[in-house]
């Protein structure tokens, strides 16, 4: 029952909510004699805490909950997929973290153990190559990522039952990948293509929808369509305030490509209080070397700059 309310408050994107249910879960199976059932179950509860903590901004505690979660599956060591998933969600947090390394070496993990028990054309490995892409993305190295979206693409099509939230997500990093190689009309296609299956699979006010906004609106900013790119902004900005809150780092990132957009359609002012909102969230969570952070500040300054001159 706990585990039920905690994947309808996650659904849902109310976080914190299915963080604290998770971690009611966890308290109450930690209470349970020592076994390796407790110890799979427990594991699992851990992981999913870590992913909710992870998305909700609270990246210690998460750090904290995938460590444990990693540390039970492999003492178990009859577990190999549950130990893939607590190094899939390493990666990610250290992916949102700017340890771009050490995601790679948790991906890596996850891979191996997935390869050696259900080879490798299993369906099961579809979101590494989902993480993969999207690390090589935020790293502008596009070309290599391209190939790792489309396997993942391949991987979810091609299982007994598809699985549409997994093939819309992998759309939207295609699409994110082809703009960053400039192949914009491409990429448009595909994000279109996914924001319909969102909106299908959800409603026109869910979370995913508004990511495929975000990400429409800096791919028409890039292509020089800037009117429609401010129409897309408005719209993942008011979707992802009411879902995440005001606070949370993807609302940094929403604001702060919102500001690049303003400030290059005249209204420099306006794009610089946005830059310093976005500035002040990125500084609350990552604190002031995280590569989000620094990219900000160095847009804010350059644009201040621009004003000055």
């Amino acid at each position: 029952m706990i585990l039920t309310l905690a994947s309808v408050a996650d659904a849902s994107r109310h976080l914190r909510e299915a963080a604290d249910w998770l971690t009611e879960a966890a308290t109450l199976l930690e209470d349970f004699p020592n076994s390796a059932i407790r110890d799979t179950w427990l594991a699992e509860v851990l992981t999913r805490l870590g992913d909710s903590l992870r998305q909700a901004g609270h990246h210690g505690e998460a750090l904290e909950a995938l460590r444990h979660a990693c540390a039970l599956a492999e003492q178990n060591g009859t577990e190999p997929l549950r130990t893939a998933g607590a190094h899939n969600a390493l990666g990610i947090l250290a992916k949102t973290t700017g340890d771009y390394p050490r995601a790679v070496h948790h991906y890596a993990q996850a891979r191996l153990l997935i390869e050696t028990t259900l080879g490798t054309d299993a369906p099961e490995l579809a979101s590494l190559h989902h993480n993969l892409a999207g690390l090589l993305h935020i790293q502008g190295l596009y070309l290599k990522a391209e190939p790792e979206i489309r396997t993942a693409l391949e991987l979810r099509r091609g299982g007994r039952l598809p699985d549409r939230a997994g093939i819309a997500a992998d759309l939207s990093v295609l699409g994110a990948v082809l703009a960053g190689q400039g192949r914009f009309e491409e990429a448009k296609q595909s994000l279109e293509t996914a924001l319909g299956m969102w909106e299908s699979l959800y409603g026109p006010q869910h979370y995913e929808v508004a990511v495929q906004l975000h990400n429409l609106a800096s791919i028409h900013q890039e292509a020089g369509d800037l009117d429609a790119a401010n129409v897309y902004f408005v719209r993942a900005l008011d979707i992802k305030e009411r879902t995440l809150g005001g606070s949370h780092v993807e609302i940094g990132e929403v604001l702060c490509n919102f500001a690049s957009l303003r400030c290059e359609q005249g209204f420099t002012a306006e794009g610089l209080m946005l830059y310093a909102k976005a500035l002040a969230i990125f500084e609350a969570c990552f604190g002031p070397d995280h590569p989000k952070t620094q990219m900000c500040a160095g847009r804010r300054s350059r644009a201040a700059m621009a004003i000055s001159k």
